[in-house]
């Protein structure tokens, strides 16, 4: 499973532009008054302008699996790295065979870099901007996780990621190359205490050959 296309939103569109060009790299493909257009790897990353306040959204970058530290030291020099336990940044997901941080952008989304070791992605390159290879999982936000799991699988045919067993508040589903990751309203979005909500977005994610396209709304 491939994500393709993120398009997420945002209060502070010249703060983003600063955030993701000047400080992770990340290629402006298009730029407009309510929008901006990066690309983040293989995965196109778009945020709009809207008046709906502090829209909060959680995604994963995908590095090479043999420079988690390497990009744990990059990134904490361009943000504000979130420590999983006191003085621990590193979570170490044993049954995924993954480790990864947090950070917070501009807006105050949870961004996280994952390297997942059983992933073809090593790479002897200096971590800079291009190693941010794609956007490996983003969060989804609704009342009732298991309904909107059995509506994607109906549509897209992506099945519930083998090494996670899924929660009433909580389930991924896809695979290791993409996820999405499901979530009820309120659970806090790990490793902080900010709860989930759900804000406007459009996914577009490739599986099994065929483009299937998600879209969300803010909270009421």
């Amino acid at each position: 499973m491939k994500l393709k296309t993120v398009q997420l939103t945002t209060n502070d569109l010249d703060g983003t532009l600063e955030f993701y060009r000047d400080r992770l790299g990340l290629e402006v493909l298009e730029r407009k008054d309510e929008m901006v257009k990066f690309r983040a790897g293989k995965t196109l990353l778009q945020f709009e302008i809207t008046p709906t306040r502090d829209p909060v959204y959680h995604f994963a970058f995908e590095v090479p699996h043999n420079q988690a530290e390497e990009a744990f030291s990059w990134i904490s020099k361009r943000a504000e790295v979130i420590p999983v336990q006191p003085g621990a940044p590193f979570a170490e997901f044993t049954s995924w065979d993954a480790r990864s941080f947090y950070f917070y952008d501009n807006n105050g989304n949870i961004l996280e870099c994952i390297a997942r070791f059983e992933q073809p992605t090593h790479s002897d390159k200096p971590f800079n901007g291009d190693s941010l290879l794609y956007l490996s999982e983003i969060g989804l936000v609704t009342t009732d996780v298991a309904r909107l799991y059995k509506d994607i699988h109906k549509t897209s045919g992506i099945p519930l990621f083998s090494k996670q067993r899924p929660f009433k508040n909580f389930c991924a589903a896809g695979e290791e190359s993409g996820l999405l990751i499901i979530v009820e309203t309120g659970k806090n979005w790990y490793p902080t205490e900010v709860a989930a909500r759900s804000f406007k977005s459009r996914v577009c994610f490739e599986f099994d050959g065929q483009e299937t396209v998600l879209n969300t709304v803010d909270e009421v």
